[in-house]
């Protein structure tokens, strides 16, 4: 890479890194399906945190302006107009939330910035979370870029109507447009796929001077990506060769196991690849993944550990395969279709490979996002200096299974949010907030009846009042985030600030109340006054 990089071939693409970090916090409701004492798997909670964090509005609206913006000031002036920019994201429900986010971020503010998501499949409101307006489901790739006209993503995003591209998988990798200026990363990378990624943006383009590119990177630090492309900037040394018959051996192995059948990959080729029937393809994985969940679930329950280790080996072999079969196949021809069609099985069978609770399992009703932020952490080039590294060979795998460390689903929580317990959020005015917050409540019917109906005294005590106000808390989270923080800090702080607002709360009702017994006639002396 670096001789490619000096003699050039391609271009530096770490000269201009900038990278985030995305500082939040947490709150639970009461009342919710899964209660503060109710034990997860502490792993598993954290993962599913994370990811609910990745895809909520608020999260993705905050990095949707940092990346618009910082397209329009530094990128979109770029050859005359031409440069683009691609937006990488965690999946394809994440892909098509920054679609449209960005899309209704572009229309709110009039700027002329055209999208184009790639997806593979297609995709339902439950499996994202939300509707797309206008666009009737299973959503695509095509009823999600209606201007492609019959045209595909890489002819129509060549062209002067699209100006940024969202990824999850698809182009991530192969993807050659050298009018790439700028990418946007929301995902971990590690490894090849960070070279493979981040290489979208080394084409040049002598012709038209390229000189200039730019990464803001929302979820990797500068360790991580100078770790993952290190041992291939400098000549590397391959300590001994992978072997490229490892790739039959694992699928020996896999299809011992008896959780697919060749049936299963063949009924799932026909339907994904040779008639594109993306609907259908999904029966014979759910039927493969449904016999490793009973298993899983079953073994937990007759606490079999054996079992257990076993099946936990079979889905990390699994990753082992795809990951195998993507390096193998670049440099060696099978010239197998069932190698291939069952790579592309097995890609897609390993998210549903769940056992015990996932992500997409856990409750997150009762959860609220009451903080978010995103900090510039660093800014500048990525030095790759040092020596080659030896590389060694791919290999089966062989990973161990863990055991579950149940925790309280609180203390989940405490422990996520003390990740960012010195972080600074920007100051504010406690009277403004307090005024915010109060405001909200007023327009609350059975507030209004619980004042009407009981003395100040007694609805201080209500519970009533307690979650109104801690609701009210929420639904105000744009403003004065660090007053709300402090609110959540500790439960005798949070118990006098309610205390006081619903002092505030009474009496603005009480003095409306007034207000509306009073005379018609002194209503029209009040207006004849000022």
């Amino acid at each position: 890479m670096q001789q490619a990089i000096e003699e050039g071939f391609i271009l530096d693409v770490l000269r201009n890194y900038t990278t985030y970090e995305t500082a939040f916090q947490l709150a639970q409701r009461a009342g919710g399906a899964v209660g503060g004492e109710d034990l997860v798997d502490e792993g598993t909670a954290k993962e599913s945190l994370m990811r609910w964090v990745s895809l909520h509005p608020a999260n993705i609206v905050q990095k949707v302006q940092i990346i618009v913006e910082h397209f329009r000031e530094n990128v979109a002036e770029l050859l005359d107009g031409h440069a683009k920019a691609m937006v990488v994201t965690s999946s394809r429900a994440a892909a098509l939330k920054y679609k449209m986010a960005i899309d209704a971020y572009v229309e709110k503010h009039n700027y002329p910035l055209g999208t184009l998501v790639a997806l593979s499949g297609s995709l339902t409101a439950e499996q994202i979370d939300d509707f797309v307006p206008g666009v009737q489901e299973p959503y695509t790739e095509t009823n999600m870029n209606p201007d492609l006209r019959g045209r595909g993503i890489p002819q129509a995003f060549a062209g002067d109507q699209f100006q940024v591209l969202i990824v999850a998988n698809k182009y991530q990798t192969g993807f050659d447009q050298p009018l790439l200026f700028a990418m946007y990363v929301d995902k971990r990378l590690d490894g090849i796929e960070a070279v493979q990624t981040l290489s979208r943006l080394n084409r040049t383009l002598p012709s038209k001077g390229k000189d200039t590119m730019y990464i803001l990177d929302f979820v990797n630090d500068t360790d991580t990506i100078r770790d993952a492309l290190l041992p291939y900037y400098r000549t590397a040394e391959i300590i001994e060769t992978t072997d490229p018959d490892l790739v039959h051996d694992l699928a020996r192995k896999l299809e011992i196991a008896g959780i697919y059948t060749k049936d299963d990959v063949d009924a799932f080729a026909q339907a994904f690849i040779i008639e594109k029937k993306h609907g259908k393809h999904t029966a014979p994985l759910k039927q493969a993944a449904d016999r490793f969940n009973d298993h899983y679930v079953a073994a937990l329950a007759d606490n079999t550990k054996a079992e257990i280790d076993e099946l936990d080996l079979f889905r990390k072999d699994v990753g082992s395969f795809v990951r195998l079969y993507d390096f193998l196949s670049q440099v060696v021809d099978y010239q197998d279709t069932d190698l291939e069609n069952l790579a592309l099985f097995l890609r897609l069978l390993r998210p549903r490979l769940t056992g015990r609770k996932t992500p997409e399992e856990l409750d997150f009703n009762n959860i609220e996002l009451t903080l978010i932020k995103q900090t510039r952490q660093s800014e500048g080039a990525i030095s790759l200096g040092g020596d080659g590294e030896k590389l060694n060979p791919m290999g089966v795998g062989g990973g161990r299974s863990r055991d579950p460390h149940l925790v309280a689903w609180e203390e989940t929580l405490n422990n996520i949010n003390s990740l960012f317990e010195d972080e600074e959020f920007d100051p504010g005015s406690v009277e403004s907030w307090g005024q915010g917050v109060v405001t909200i409540l007023v327009q609350n019917e059975e507030i209004k009846d619980q004042v009407n109906a009981n003395t100040k005294e007694q609805f201080r005590e209500s519970q009533t009042i307690e979650t109104a106000v801690t609701n009210a808390v929420l639904d105000h989270q744009d403003s004065q985030q660090n007053i709300m923080e402090k609110f959540f800090e500790s439960a005798h702080r949070k118990g006098q600030i309610i205390k006081e607002i619903s002092d505030l709360v009474y009496w603005e009702l009480r003095h409306q109340a007034e207000k509306d017994t009073q005379p018609q006639d002194d209503e029209e002396d009040d207006v004849d006054q000022e």
